[in-house]
């Protein structure tokens, strides 16, 4: 814990650093949990000091693109490729649910709204360490979804499958990998977010 938390004063500020030294000075115990740094006092008191910012992991190479890059890839390109490609599912629901047009884009607009509205609280989820979770739900209700929608025979149980499930199914995939990525890499990143956006267009076409 001694090198971990050496490791960590360096690339803090000088005022939280100076904090963090005089509390260890005292004979804390300092905890990591998730991306926050707690405290356990010798008087029973657990402060948490600050957040601690993830270190940059991938320096840029063409392994790192391909691994990491390459599969932000895949998830974008299965979450705002599969909405950008809403025209072709919109022209089949007007003519298979005689719906007007103006219904069945309340199935695309609620997909875009939950992808943003979700990524509110998914975002700070991944900040406190639960990325794994959240992308697995994320997982479990894309796939629930799309294979629900397959099944739907009436309009609101295509809005509810297609646009609410699979909506909050692309929220806890979309923001959280994007975010990860753009912290992940220390050089090429923008390369690296470039390659990960293309993933749009990849699925639009698809």
């Amino acid at each position: 814990m001694g090198l971990m938390l050496r490791g960590m004063i360096g690339k803090l500020p000088l005022r939280r650093r100076q904090d963090l030294l005089r509390e260890c000075s005292r004979g804390v115990v300092a905890k990591i949990q998730g991306r926050l740094l707690m405290v356990d006092c010798l008087d029973g008191r657990k402060v948490c000091i600050f957040h601690i910012l993830p270190a940059a992991r991938a320096s840029g190479t063409i392994a790192d693109l391909m691994s990491v890059a390459a599969l932000n890839h895949l998830v974008i390109m299965n979450t705002w490729g599969f909405i950008n490609s809403f025209g072709v599912f919109q022209t089949y629901y007007v003519t298979a649910l005689n719906r007007p047009p103006s219904d069945i884009s309340w199935v695309g607009s609620m997909q875009v709204f939950f992808l943003f509205f979700v990524g509110t609280f998914t975002g700070r989820l991944t900040d406190a360490g639960y990325f794994r979770p959240v992308f697995l739900l994320g997982s479990f209700l894309g796939v629930f979804g799309i294979f629900m929608a397959s099944l739907s025979t009436t309009y609101w149980q295509l809005f509810l499958a297609q646009g609410v499930c699979m909506g909050l199914g692309n929220g806890c995939l979309f923001c959280p990998s994007l975010s990860l990525l753009s912290t992940y890499f220390s050089k090429k990143r923008g390369l690296a977010l470039g390659i990960g956006a293309a993933g749009s267009a990849t699925g639009g076409m698809i």
